[in-house]
C-alpha cells in the first residue's frame, strides 16, 4: 500500500476525539487507538490480541501463553536473537502478558524510535516461526513457570477456586497452562493457534505518548495496512452454572494463618460491575465493620478484593489473617457475619461516597504514566469492549448507595461460596507470593559475537537519538533545610506529593536495636498528634488503589 493510499485511509477512517485521542480502523479490520500524552519523550506501543486462555483448545490449556512466549522467538523479518537485540537497543522496556480474554504485547521506547517498535510488532502479526527447535527450548521455561506458580499456596488456592466456580467453562483452566499440556504441544499446533487468532481484525493496537497522531497513523497504515486478514474463528461461549460450596485447606509458608471466603461476582460485561467495584472498596475500607475485626483483636489483617476479573464473571475474596496459634474459624465466622450484616442492612453512605471519590481519583491519576495509560486504554477497549476508559469512569460516577446495596444482597446473601484456609507453616522457606499479571519477557541469549540487527532496523538505530529537552523542575531549599522540588505538568488535573527521609537503616541503627526503622514506618502510618489513624490513613492513601499491607492476595 503506497503512501497516498495510507493517507486516504486515515482521512476516511480516523475519528478525532477530545483529549488528543485519534482512532483508525484499517481496511483489514485492525483497530488503532492513539492517545497523545507529552508527559515524557517516550511512547508505549501495546498490541492486544483478542484471544487468551479462554481460547485455548480443549485439552491444551496454556496454548495462548505458549504462543505469547514463542512470539519472542522469531517473527517475519527478524530472528529470536535479533528480536532480543532490537528491544535491548530500544531500552529493554518490553514484555507480554497472557490473560483469559486477551494477550498483550507492550514496549515503551524513545519517541524518536517509535516507528521501529511498530515495525517489530507488525512483523509478528505478519507471521511467526513457532519452529520445533525453538519450542523445545521455550517449553522448559514455561514448565518452570508452572512449577513456580503451583508451589505457591495462593496460586493453588485461586486455581482450585476457578475449577469449582467455573466448571465446564474456559474460565476453569488457568491461562498459565500445565506441564502435561506443554509436554503434548507441538510447534505446529501452536502455529495453528496463531493462524486462528493472530489476524488484523482480531487486534487492537494502542499507542500512547509524545507523538503526532496524524503522522503515526500514516506509519501504522503503511506497516500494517497490507497484512491480509483471515476468516474469524469462533470464540468459546461462557455459560455459567450454579456450583457447589467447597472447603479447601492448604499449607502455607506464611507467618499467618489466612482464611478466605470466595464469591462469584459480576464480570466486566455486567451492568452491576461498577457497583461491585464500589462494594469491594467499601468492604476493604478501614472504616468498615470488616476492618473492625482487626480492631477487636480477632485478626491481624482483614480485607476484601476483586480478583480474577473476566468479562462474564469475577471472584471476590474476603480474607482474615490471624496469628498461627489463633482460631481462624472464629475470625471467619465473624467475617461472614459482617458480610451478611451489610447485605441485609446496607452499607454506610459516607463510605460509598468516599469509595466512589477514590475510584474516580484513581482514574485521573492514570494519565500520569504513559505505560499505565496504555494499559488502561488496552484493558478498556480490548479487554472489556468499551469505547474508552471514560465509560468506566462514567459508570463509577453514577453508582449510588442503592446500587451497592442491591449488588450486596444479590451476590453476598445466601449464595454458594468457596471457603479456604491457608495454615501457617514452619518450614523456614522464603515466603512466595503469586503475581497475577502473568507478565514475562523472554530474552534469548545469543552467541558471544555481536548480533546484527535486521536490515530494516539497523540503519535507524545506528545513531544515538537524544530525546527533546523538557522543562526542568524548580529546585529550592526552604529556611528549615527542607529541599523542595516542583515540576508542573498538564497530563491530568492531579497533584502528586512524594517525600523521603535520607537515612540508611543498616548503617544508622544502633547495635541491639535492629528493626527500629520498621517500627517507625508502622507508627508513621498510624496517625499524628492532630489526626487519628483512620483520618490520617484516609488522607494518606487517597492516591493508592490498595490499602492493605501484608495480606497474601495483595502482594504481587
Amino acid at each position: 500500500m503506497g503512501d497516498s493510499a495510507a493517507i486516504a485511509t486515515t482521512q476516511r477512517s480516523s475519528q478525532v476525539e477530545p483529549a488528543g485521542v485519534v482512532r483508525l480502523t484499517l481496511k483489514n479490520g485492525m483497530q488503532v487507538v492513539v492517545v497523545r500524552n507529552t508527559l515524557a519523550p517516550v511512547v508505549t506501543v501495546q498490541a492486544n490480541i483478542l484471544a487468551g486462555g479462554r481460547n485455548d483448545p480443549a485439552g491444551f490449556p496454556g496454548m495462548a501463553h505458549a504462543q505469547e512466549h514463542m512470539s519472542f522467538r522469531g517473527c517475519a523479518n527478524m530472528t529470536a536473537d535479533q528480536t532480543a537485540a532490537l528491544y535491548a537497543q530500544l531500552g529493554d522496556e518490553n514484555n507480554a502478558d497472557t490473560q483469559q480474554e486477551i494477550t498483550e504485547y507492550y514496549a515503551t521506547v524513545p519517541a524518536v524510535d517509535v516507528d521501529v517498535a511498530l515495525e517489530a510488532q507488525a512483523n509478528c502479526l505478519r507471521d511467526v516461526d513457532d519452529a520445533p527447535a525453538e519450542w523445545k527450548e521455550e517449553r522448559l521455561s514455561l514448565e518452570k513457570e508452572v512449577d513456580d506458580d503451583l508451589s505457591d499456596p495462593v496460586g493453588e488456592l485461586l486455581r482450585r477456586i476457578n475449577l469449582q466456580m467455573f466448571a465446564g467453562t474456559a474460565y476453569a483452566a488457568d491461562s498459565l497452562g500445565t506441564r502435561e499440556s506443554y509436554d503434548r504441544m507441538t510447534g505446529a499446533e501452536i502455529k495453528a493457534f496463531y493462524q486462528r487468532w493472530y489476524r488484523p481484525s482480531n487486534e487492537v493496537l494502542v499507542i500512547v505518548g509524545d507523538v503526532n497522531p496524524a503522522a503515526i497513523l500514516k506509519t501504522v497504515t503503511k506497516l500494517y495496512g497490507d497484512i491480509p486478514d483471515r476468516p474469524a474463528a469462533r470464540t468459546p461461549e461462557i455459560v455459567l452454572h450454579p456450583f457447589k460450596p467447597e472447603r479447601i485447606r492448604l499449607q502455607s509458608d506464611s507467618g499467618y494463618t489466612e482464611g478466605y471466603i470466595a464469591f462469584r461476582l459480576p464480570g466486566t460485561d455486567s451492568p452491576d460491575y461498577a457497583a461491585t467495584t464500589i462494594l469491594a472498596d467499601v468492604l476493604s475500607s478501614e472504616r468498615s465493620k470488616l476492618y473492625g475485626i482487626v480492631d477487636s483483636g480477632l485478626a491481624e489483617e482483614a480485607g476484601f478484593a476483586l480478583e480474577e476479573s473476566y468479562r462474564k464473571a469475577s471472584v471476590g475474596l474476603a480474607v482474615v489473617a490471624v496469628a498461627p496459634d489463633a482460631n481462624v474459624d472464629v475470625a471467619m465466622r465473624r467475617l461472614r457475619h459482617v458480610l451478611y450484616s451489610y447485605a441485609v442492612n446496607g452499607v454506610p453512605e459516607d463510605i460509598v461516597d468516599a469509595a466512589r471519590r477514590n475510584e474516580l481519583t484513581q482514574r485521573l491519576f492514570q494519565s500520569n504514566s504513559i505505560p499505565g495509560l496504555a494499559t488502561v486504554w488496552s484493558r478498556a477497549v480490548a479487554g472489556e469492549g468499551r469505547s474508552s476508559p471514560d465509560d468506566d469512569y462514567e459508570a463509577i460516577r453514577k453508582v449510588t448507595r442503592a446500587d451497592v446495596n442491591r449488588v450486596a444482597r444479590r451476590y453476598l446473601l445466601n449464595v454458594a461460596t468457596v471457603d479456604a484456609t491457608l495454615m501457617a507453616g514452619t518450614s523456614g522457606l522464603p515466603v512466595r507470593r503469586k503475581s497475577f499479571r502473568r507478565a514475562e519477557k523472554k530474552m534469548v541469549a545469543g552467541s558471544v559475537a555481536p548480533i546484527e540487527l535486521p536490515p530494516w532496523a539497523a540503519g535507524r538505530l545506528e545513531a544515538l537519538n537524544v530525546p527533546a529537552t523538557y522543562p526542568m523542575p524548580s529546585d529550592m531549599r526552604l529556611a528549615n533545610g527542607l529541599r523542595l522540588i516542583v515540576r508542573t505538568v498538564s497530563s491530568s488535573p492531579t497533584v502528586t506529593l512524594l517525600g523521603s527521609v535520607r537515612h540508611s537503616a543498616g548503617m544508622q541503627t544502633e547495635p541491639g536495636k535492629e528493626g527500629v526503622s520498621d517500627i517507625v514506618d508502622t507508627l508513621y502510618e498510624s496517625g499524628t498528634q492532630q489526626m487519628d489513624r483512620v483520618v490520617f490513613r484516609l488522607r494518606w492513601t487517597i492516591s493508592q488503589r490498595w490499602r492493605r499491607r501484608a495480606i497474601s492476595f495483595r502482594l504481587a
